[in-house]
């Protein structure tokens, strides 16, 4: 008996209890974007007028229940106004009642929430008890769920890569401090009234320390559609990171052509993702290029070993594909297909190894790859003259690890050329900037080395923004509201004189 496309799984293997989520407004436990009339947020609604409280309405502590957004598993989720801070927030209510907060299911699903602090995830404020109520407070986001989204106006695929591409880098954001979501679906995916994607509902979500008791049983977690096979098989002990990108990929594939790679009831597409090789892109959709469809399969293959390792990989992967780049998603030649279907048949590998040769194998794979990686290399060499979008991931990447006294070398370098564009301006700035709070966590720095490397490093990156502004590149409206917000100037953010240079913009 199917289950519906947006139903989340929670039982043990092989459930085939109707339920269909697509009626809902939202997704279960959807937390939805703080609107606080100081500081409000991407995609925020209008300030909260001063006496929104109706006489009919509903409070609960010192938030008045507004209107109910949706249901899931775990409770309700409301629209509610903060009469303390006089603002509209996102209230998620307990449906069953307890009598100590430690007890109550919601908090383990409070503390993974509110380890986050990422621009494209909903942040929690607050979880308390009332009425013998577990509830918790979020962010509000003035939008749609992602499903909406794609039927009211269906997006472009650059915009479909570039939505994909922010969620990867939040997932990885989310992976980085130990949490696995399980449940991505494009239900628990909002996109506010500015067109930026926020990842909710973390209810399912899984850290190290529940790992344990997530693998005691055998278990299906998910939504049939988006899980990945070794969540189908509720191998719960085997999950990781890289099912949460199976799920993104399937996410992708339905924006792009309209349906997910299986279809089926609940047991069917057990089956399928546990026995069948997913569908390429371009026979439902031509205009998807051959680069963002191999980015597509690689994040769909059965084995998790044959995926990208990181959320962050992918991200990376989806920047080359929209800019016309090489990506790293090699192309799977039909010997190596062959070959992963013989591997489930002992018998057929042996002979397969005996006929081939070993030595042939490993002599064309190792040629194959040193190939790739020379014409990778080439072509990055080349993107750091240019200063696109392939040279500023390598560069940044490297002022953001231990590697960031390497990074500010190559940016010495380009500033002293007699002539810089303007988007390198704002590129190098961005690396000085990095390298600062990379200094800050170096324990093999001395106090007086690590202030003089900040105050030399922070001069340059204000420096080099004054340039890019004398050399026009914030005049355009996208320049000027992205300097406000780009995490990569994190670190200029307290100097005075980094705030007269945005408020001079």
């Amino acid at each position: 008996m199917d289950t519906g496309q947006n139903s989340t799984v929670c039982a043990p293997l092989l459930p085939d209890n109707p339920a269909d989520s697509r009626a809902r407004t939202f997704p279960p436990g959807t937390l939805v974007a703080p609107l606080s009339p100081i500081n409000p947020p991407r995609g925020a609604a209008p300030a909260a007028p001063q006496s929104p409280r109706r006489p009919d309405a509903m409070t609960l502590g010192r938030f008045a229940l507004l209107k109910r957004l949706g249901a899931g598993s775990f409770g309700e989720v409301w629209k509610a106004y903060d009469a303390l801070l006089e603002r509209f927030v996102a209230v998620k209510v307990a449906h069953l009642p307890v009598t100590n907060l430690l007890a109550a299911p919601m908090l383990s699903e409070a503390r993974l929430a509110a380890r986050l602090r990422h621009p494209n995830i909903v942040r929690i404020h607050e979880i308390d008890v009332c009425n013998k109520r577990v509830y918790i407070v979020s962010d509000l986001i003035d939008g749609t769920t992602l499903d909406d989204w794609r039927q009211t106006a269906p997006p472009a695929i650059p915009a479909i890569v570039a939505m994909t591409e922010k969620l990867a880098r939040a997932l990885d954001h989310a992976h980085e401090h130990g949490i696995i979501h399980r449940d991505l679906k494009p239900g628990n995916v909002m996109i506010g009234r500015d067109g930026e994607p926020y990842l909710v509902d973390f209810g399912l979500a899984l850290s190290p320390s529940r790992n344990g008791a997530a693998g005691a049983g055998s278990q299906i977690v998910g939504t049939p559609h988006y899980m990945s096979p070794e969540q189908a098989r509720g191998d719960s002990q085997t999950v990781d990171r890289r099912a949460d990108l199976y799920s993104l990929r399937v996410i992708l594939f339905e924006l792009l052509t309209g349906r997910t790679p299986f279809h089926g009831t609940t047991r069917e597409l057990i089956h399928s993702l546990q026995t069948a090789s997913p569908p390429g892109l371009r026979g439902f959709n031509p205009a998807v290029s051959r680069d963002l469809e191999q980015v597509c399969l690689k994040c769909l293959q059965r084995a998790p070993q044959d995926r990208y390792a990181t959320a962050l990989e992918l991200a990376d992967d989806l920047a080359r594909a929209a800019a016309g780049h090489p990506v790293r998603a090699r192309r799977i030649s039909p010997i190596a297909r062959h070959t992963r279907a013989l591997r489930r048949h002992k018998t057929l590998c042996i002979t397969l190894l005996l006929l081939v040769g070993a030595t042939v194998l490993s002599g064309a794979a190792l040629r194959h790859k040193q190939l790739t990686q020379t014409r990778l290399e080439i072509h990055e060499a080349h993107s750091a003259v240019l200063g696109n979008a392939v040279w500023t991931l390598r560069i940044t990447h490297r002022a953001q690890s231990s590697r960031y006294r390497d990074a500010v070398a190559e940016a010495e370098r380009l500033r002293n050329r007699p002539f810089l564009a303007p988007n390198q301006c704002y590129d190098l700035a961005c690396v000085y900037a990095l390298a600062c709070r990379s200094a800050r966590q170096d324990a093999e720095l001395d106090e007086p080395s690590r202030r003089k490397l900040l105050d030399d490093w922070r001069s340059t990156a204000l420096a080099l923004l004054q340039q890019a502004r004398s050399r026009g590149y914030f005049e355009s409206p996208d320049c000027r509201v992205h300097v406000r917000r780009d995490p990569q100037l994190e670190h200029l953010r307290d100097l005075p004189e980094f705030a007269n240079f945005l408020g001079s913009l």
